[in-house]
């Protein structure tokens, strides 16, 4: 999910969640960071199972978890039961059939539990996501034919204004605006999910005691956010 609002946009890791370490070495290269490809996507995943087999699981297990993982995210995703409203989904500003933009041509999308609420940031398509580099300051363009010595300024980062890096952060904030799912908290999305017809999901994947702390199913809500939004489907 993406923001279309100040405060808004779309966690503890699970047991073979993506180490900080590996996804630093895939989002930082020189002084620009890294422009995310399927090349850069394949390796990120081959690292995460080499991390994931060495904590006991086999490869052919490590693949299997990453596809159990991408296949909750795409079910919450489409979800509109985990907003307040019990109306607005991920999908339903960010439409899989239109390039996983907004499915009309309003400026501004409505939310909020009333589902009346302007947001005041366009909903941008999630198409960019793994083409992004890691937000900085001083962004200098790698490619070859650029001028490497000239300084772009604020570049990359998720939301309009960069202030998410991974994408399990960036799906906390649609999830609790007030504009969009407005969740008053994650005990809240919690209950949702345990409401849910993939709440049986959760405990393979991210422990038996899972829905006996909030944050913990929170956590599994965007991480699983995050490895569906990882999909080559996201690409452009």
């Amino acid at each position: 999910m993406r923001t279309q609002q100040i405060g808004q946009g779309h966690s503890s890791p699970a047991r073979a969640a993506k180490p900080d370490n590996v996804l630093q070495t895939a989002e930082r290269s020189g002084r620009g960071g890294v422009m995310w490809s399927r090349t850069a996507a394949t390796l990120l995943l081959l690292l995460w199972v080499e991390h994931v087999a060495a904590q006991g699981l086999s490869r052919q297990e490590a693949y299997r978890r990453a596809a159990e993982l991408t296949a909750l995210g795409q079910a919450i995703f489409v979800d509109p039961s985990l907003s307040a409203s019990g109306k607005l989904a991920c999908a339903s500003c960010h439409s899989p059939a239109h390039a996983f933009g907004p499915p009309n041509d309003l400026a501004v999308q409505l939310g909020g539990a009333d589902m009346r609420q302007a947001g005041v940031r366009a909903v941008p398509s999630l198409k960019y996501l793994n083409t992004d580099p890691q937000f900085t300051e001083h962004f200098f363009d790698s490619d070859d034919e650029a001028d490497e010595s000239i300084d772009n300024g604020p570049t990359g980062g998720m939301t309009w204004d960069g202030r998410a890096d991974r994408g399990r952060d960036q799906a906390r904030l649609p999830l609790l605006s007030p504009y969009e799912m407005a969740n008053a908290s994650a005990a809240d999305v919690a209950a949702r999910v345990a409401r849910s017809p993939y709440a049986h999901d959760l405990p393979a994947l991210f422990g038996v005691g899972v829905f006996s702390d909030p944050e913990r199913v929170f956590g599994a809500v965007t991480t699983a956010l995050e490895a569906y939004e990882e999909d080559p489907i996201f690409y452009p």
